[in-house]
């Protein structure tokens, strides 16, 4: 096909031929063949343009890579935040410039160490956080040494003896808790929201208080703005050269939402060094309490000096807890209740004695309360929880407990959410505590069993669940009954609000080859619009997960 043909035919609506039709496709696919040629040369050309080709990652997202790898959670890593920091700091100048670009990675020092003899730089700790700008700080006070004299023998061992051949002294050496310069970091730090410090005893703590407060008290301190604080203290002894002062904990900042208490057992503190201590915060709306053997009229008039709490934990550390006691502060208190008007979330911790540890529920009023959580210490592979089991089988105290306050706090209307963890009950005592709760919407019981296999449920029984949760019951937990109670549940007869959504169950025991997940029940409900999950974990998985982490 000549040029001029070609140019009549671009004009004018003429009549072509056969050979110049497949003249014109062959032009056309020429053509584009070339247009996807130099398309692929100008992918080529921006690929070598492009950031990740030359090795430049825009900082700012460098930064976010940084910082949500540092989320990981503490059970999960080997080293702190700020150990990790230094070591992204390190690896070339480009991820250093990206991290001191980014400031809430510098706003968190996660251990800083307190060494009576190695004092640590705050110096350092003040430069980590002026990279932080204006974001709040958190950091982390660990008392490592508390700079007790020390002896230290040389020995030379054979087969049969060990023989001492020199001594080494470490003198004591003073408090770091004690220490100007901290007390002077903590009280100007700006921007201090959040501290975690774990001391050696509560005279160590203080002497840190005595210290910050010895700062110029007109001057508005960081100490007092502080937002959340979590203390541990692991012993109660005093030095007779340095004697308690009344209400240590009343010295904590008023300005505190959260708050953490994990205090030295009861039992370990000399009558002789005891001195009322109570809480006074206003502001408190969340507090955790982890105390052994401590009297219930302190844990209940802490309590009830923060007014404004909504979350309450209160941890027993498997160890006896002897609600019966009468204090000096009681007053018609125990008669008329402690009230918490506010509060929302209830935990009850690590209680080892079936008997007499919910009898504290029977002192509280709690009008607004939500969230119920009691978890016990009672595995079924604990012996001493078979030896409870046969001195109180029945176990009616608990059913007694939960119907009292259910009638006394005045949260019939408002609560939702019951847990009941590790506890051996029998259904009957059960089946009493779910009726005082038969309000609720959602129900977990994790590790709850019973020597004899449990009956049907009622169909009556908690009439406005939606959601249940029976967890690590063992290969004696016939689900059947269960799951005839979530069908009954889930008929059409009921409305939307009193209708079970949603059922879970775990069982520890090894798989077979018929996974309850899939019997006929269980479809059936799926059918009628129950989401329905059941898990079975291995016995070998669940006792590793059991055994704590040894700390290197």
């Amino acid at each position: 096909m000549d040029t001029h043909r070609l140019q009549t035919a671009k004009k004018g609506n003429i009549a072509l031929q056969a050979y110049e039709v497949a003249f014109l496709r062959q032009e056309i696919s020429t053509r584009e063949r070339s247009i996807a040629a130099l398309l692929a040369e100008c992918e080529s050309y921006k690929a070598i343009l492009s950031p990740l080709r030359r090795q430049v990652v825009p900082a700012e997202i460098l930064g976010e890579i940084f910082h949500h790898t540092l989320q990981i959670d503490e059970s999960d890593r080997d080293y702190t935040i700020d150990e990790q920091l230094c070591d992204i700091c390190l690896v070339c100048k480009a991820w250093r410039q990206a991290a001191l670009a980014t400031p809430r990675l510098w706003s968190t020092i996660e251990s800083f160490p307190l060494d009576a003899r190695s004092p640590g730089d705050l110096g350092r700790a003040k430069a980590w956080f002026q990279r932080a700008g204006s974001l709040p700080r958190t950091i982390g006070l660990v008392e490592r040494d508390h700079g007790d004299e020390e002896r230290e023998y040389d020995d030379a061992s054979d087969d049969e003896e060990v023989l001492v051949i020199g001594e080494v002294i470490r003198e004591a050496a003073p408090c770091p808790l004690k220490d100007p310069s901290l007390a002077a970091f903590l009280a100007e730090a700006s921007g201090l929201e959040r501290v975690t410090l774990s001391c050696h005893s509560m005279q160590c703590l203080q002497g840190l208080m005595d210290g910050i407060e010895a700062k110029a008290r007109c001057a508005p301190r960081s100490w007092d703005s502080m937002r959340s604080l979590e203390l541990r203290v692991e012993d109660g002894f005093w030095d007779d050269d340095d004697p308690p002062k009344v209400d240590l904990l009343r010295r904590l900042p008023h300005s505190l939402i959260q708050l953490q208490l994990d205090l030295p057992c009861f039992l370990d503190i000399h009558d002789e060094d005891w001195v009322p201590m109570t809480l006074s915060s206003p502001n408190l709306t969340e507090l955790e309490l982890s105390m052994s053997a401590w009297p219930t009229y302190w844990v209940l008039l802490c309590v009830e000096s923060c007014p404004s709490l909504q979350t309450l934990t209160i941890d027993l550390c498997h160890n006896d807890a002897d609600w019966d006691t009468v204090g000096p502060w009681t007053g018609d208190s125990m008669l008329t209740g402690y009230t918490l008007p506010l509060l929302h979330t209830l935990r009850l911790r690590n209680f080892v004695e079936r008997q007499s540890t919910t009898k504290v529920l029977q002192f509280l009023n709690t009008p607004s309360l939500t969230e119920l959580d009691i978890s016990f210490d009672c595995p079924r592979s604990d012996l001493e929880a078979e030896e409870d089991m046969r001195r109180n089988p029945g176990f009616e105290d608990f059913a007694d407990h939960m119907h009292a306050f259910m009638l006394n706090s005045g949260c019939k209307n408002t609560l939702r959410r019951v847990r009941i963890h590790a506890l051996v009950l029998p259904w009957n005592t059960l089946q009493s505590v779910l009726e005082a709760v038969s309000p609720i919407t959602q129900l977990t019981l994790d590790g709850v069993w019973s020597d004899e296999p449990w009956p049907a449920w009622p169909t009556t029984l908690l009439p406005s669940l939606q959601a249940l949760e029976i967890l690590e019951v063992d290969d004696t937990f016939d689900p059947q009954s269960v799951f005839s109670f979530a069908q009954a549940r889930s008929d059409s007869v009921h409305t939307q609000d009193d209708r079970l959504k949603r059922l879970k169950i775990s069982m520890v025991r090894k798989a077979t080859f018929s996974h309850p997940n899939g019997c006929a029940a269980a479809r059936k409900l799926r059918k009628s619009g129950v989401e329905i999950e059941v898990v079975l974990e291995n016995p070998e998985d669940v006792w590793s997960k059991a055994i704590p982490k040894t700390m290197g």
